[in-house]
Parts: C-alpha cells; structure tokens; sequence
C-alpha cells in the first residue's frame, strides 16, 4: 500500500468528535496541491475511534530538509537535481517559501486561518514540493469549537512564531499567519547547514514580493 500517517480521535471524548469534524470540513473544501490533504476517514468496527488518513512526505518537515540542501543530488523542486552550490540553495529556498505564501492564499481564501505557521509544520514530498500541514490550531472565523464549548484560540500557537497580539491573548488571524510565515523567512536565512545568510536576505525578500501566490 500507499505510506500514509493516520491521527487518532477518541469518539467518546466530545472534544476529539468536534476536532474531527472541524478538520474534516476545513480541509474537506480545500484542494490546493501545497495543503496536505485528508485522503481518508476510518472508523473501527464499534465506531468508537476515527482515524484520519494524511500523506506521507518523505522528505519531512522544511527545517530538516533544507539543512540538507546543500548536499549532493538532493531532489529539488520540478525534478531537477541539486549539485552543491549557494546559487541553486537560494533556488530551492525560495521555491519552498513561495509554496508556503500559495498555500497560505488558499486557506485565507476560505475564510480560515492555520494558527500555528512554522517551519515543522511545512512538510516536503519526494519531488521537493513544500506543502503545509497540521490543522490543529486553525479555525473558520472568530470562534473555534469544542466538544460544545466555543474557544478564541488566543495565546495558543508555538511562541518563537507567535505574533505580538496573539501572545497577548489576541485571536489568531491571517494577518498573523503572514507573521508566522515571514519568522520562517528569517530563520532559514540563519539555519545551520544552509549555505546562505544575512547578505542574502535583501534580494530574496525583493523575489517574494515579485512572486505571485496564486
């Protein structure tokens, strides 16, 4: 069979039954190739567990995979394939960030938000392609529920990539999701292994702005 990853939820617990719902139709109306999607939903004979089928990215999370990029004949975006060399890393990092802004584009266009924008949360396919991942903290509007209560989601979110207004208890927004994704900007620019770094950052902010998300 195919490699996959499966979440478990507990469905005598409300909270894991609202959760799967919520994901389910969150990434249910969602069909953009840097999402990962739902490719399935199981349950158990009793109907007392559900399991969320995702995809397995072989390269793992963005972080990890770009401290390899500077190694040899590593697989990089559009099948081509990487000799060592700073020209073909800033290449490879800027496609993955442009992946994680279309990816953004598509979920802010349904009204959602992520809620926790990182580069762990960037997974990476065979074929070097970014695609963004784990649902957990995002939400459709103001409110997110659970298990029948209504909660902001204020403060929740990994601190190194939390805007200021979010750690103060603030709703997550797109606007800091845009905050997230721009934290994951830096931080690659200063990445050990990856041979770039501050002197790089001023053209490769420039092709991001010239880039078009859609």
């Amino acid at each position: 069979g195919v490699p996959c990853v499966l979440k478990t939820f507990d469905l005598s617990r409300p909270s894991h039954l609202a959760e799967l719902k919520r994901q389910a139709r969150l990434l249910g109306s969602l069909d953009h190739p840097n999402v990962a999607p739902i490719t399935a939903i199981f349950f158990d004979e009793g109907k007392t567990m559900a399991y969320l089928e995702t995809p397995l990215y072989e390269n793992g999370p963005l972080d990890r995979y770009l401290a390899g990029v500077a190694a040899p004949r590593l697989p990089a975006p559009h099948g081509a394939v990487l000799d060592r060399g700073h020209e073909l890393c800033v290449v490879v990092v800027l496609a993955a960030l442009q992946q994680v802004v279309a990816a953004l584009a598509a979920v802010h266009a349904t009204g959602a938000v992520h809620g926790d924008v990182k580069l762990p949360n960037v997974l990476v396919d065979a074929d070097g392609i970014s695609v963004l991942n784990d649902f957990d903290l995002a939400r459709i509007g103001a409110t997110v529920t659970f298990g029948g209560a209504t909660a902001t989601l204020g403060g929740a979110g990994t601190p190194l990539y939390m805007a200021a207004e979010v750690r103060l208890g603030a709703p997550p927004t797109a606007a800091a999701d845009v905050y997230g994704w721009g934290v994951c900007v830096l931080l690659v620019f200063y990445q050990p292994g990856v041979p770039l770094g501050p002197r790089d950052l001023p053209a490769a902010v420039a092709a991001l702005q010239a880039a078009d998300p859609a």
